[in-house]
């Protein structure tokens, strides 16, 4: 009797993701714009960092942990609405702010509907990025080592 090389399918599949944001250009700086107040003096505009966010030395706002799950369960919840959202769970397992690397766990069946709805997300709030699934395995160490030198 020969021995079978059937083995089971994993529970869950591991997703190595790099966060990235598009540059903007400036060819001049731009002034602040300057508003009038009631007793004629003037305020200046100022840029705030959007709430779950940490501001680097370049000005970009980085995701912190919990906000890049919120944006990743909003990024499934756009392309597969709310049913869609709660159907496919994600797990953040690492989250690298400084690199834009993260480490996602997701049930095997609901790998390609996720996958999908990472290659859909165009913007981080308002500023345009996008996410690459660097690497997919069915094992968590699959994902230490460099596979392709």
């Amino acid at each position: 009797m020969e021995a079978s090389s059937y083995t089971l399918p994993a529970a869950f599949c591991f997703i190595a993701v790099q966060l990235t944001f598009q540059a903007t250009r400036q060819a001049t700086p731009k002034r602040p714009k300057r508003g009038k107040v009631k007793g004629g003096g003037t305020t200046q505009r100022q840029q705030q960092a959007p709430q779950g966010s940490a501001a680097t030395s370049q000005g970009v706002y980085l995701p912190t942990d919990v906000a890049f799950k919120t944006f990743i369960l909003a990024a499934v919840k756009d392309l597969h609405g709310e049913v869609g959202s709660l159907a496919y769970p994600v797990d953040v397992l690492s989250w690298d702010a400084v690199s834009g690397e993260g480490r996602l766990r997701v049930p095997a069946r609901s790998l390609v509907p996720i996958r999908a709805a990472l290659s859909f997300v165009g913007s981080c709030g308002d500023v345009p990025c996008a996410i690459d699934v660097r690497e997919v395995s069915p094992f968590l160490a699959g994902l230490a080592c460099e596979r392709y030198l």
